[in-house]
């Protein structure tokens, strides 16, 4: 039976752009989203509803979010200016050896240190220029775009930035379109 409380936030989140994770951090900890539980519960509800409200309701077993139907690509300004963040904050992680683990342990995560450094990065100025960020404020662009669509999760306690199930679906697509073998 569908929680009309949740289901008014679950319209709050999705109708601004935000994606929804089947977990969150609190307290510093993962624990299980009480509003992606409610639409996994009730999940031909919500699909036909915003599907008769003309979007395309993208669900998988750990993230959910819309799109307008009327999209054919699905791509709008705020998933390619997600994108480059993500591809900015990966190439740190490559030039610092890190492993993209750093992004996925709760024990570590994307520091403020990390931010500065990345803003210092030779190309990230220009790559925040060309999509129409602020150059000279990456931390307000990654909590404008990626936190707050739920991309990156924050850790309150220690103010680093955790990937959520969709941004590392991100990075797990580029090694697919990296790893093909060309050697026919």
């Amino acid at each position: 039976m569908l929680n009309m409380q949740l289901s008014v936030k679950i319209y709050d989140v999705l109708m601004n752009g935000r994606i929804l994770n089947r977990q969150i951090i609190e307290n510093d900890t993962w624990i299980a989203n009480p509003l992606f539980i409610e639409i996994m519960n009730n999940l031909d509800d919500y699909r036909k509803q915003y599907e008769m409200s003309g979007y395309n309701f993208i669900a998988s077993g750990d993230y959910i979010y819309i799109a307008e139907n009327s999209s054919d690509d699905l791509k709008t300004d705020i998933s390619m200016r997600a994108q480059v963040l993500l591809m900015i904050i990966g190439k740190f992680l490559n030039n610092n050896n890190f492993s993209l683990q750093k992004l996925n342990n709760l024990n570590a995560g994307l520091t403020l240190a990390d931010i500065e450094n990345i803003q210092k990065m030779e190309e990230t100025s220009e790559l925040l220029i060309r999509t129409g960020l602020k150059e000279d404020d990456l931390l307000s662009s990654i909590k404008n775009i990626l936190v707050e669509r739920h991309i990156l999760l924050e850790k309150i306690n220690t103010q680093a930035y955790i990937l959520s199930a969709i941004g590392q679906k991100f990075f797990d697509d580029l090694k697919k379109l990296y790893s093909i073998d060309t050697s026919d």
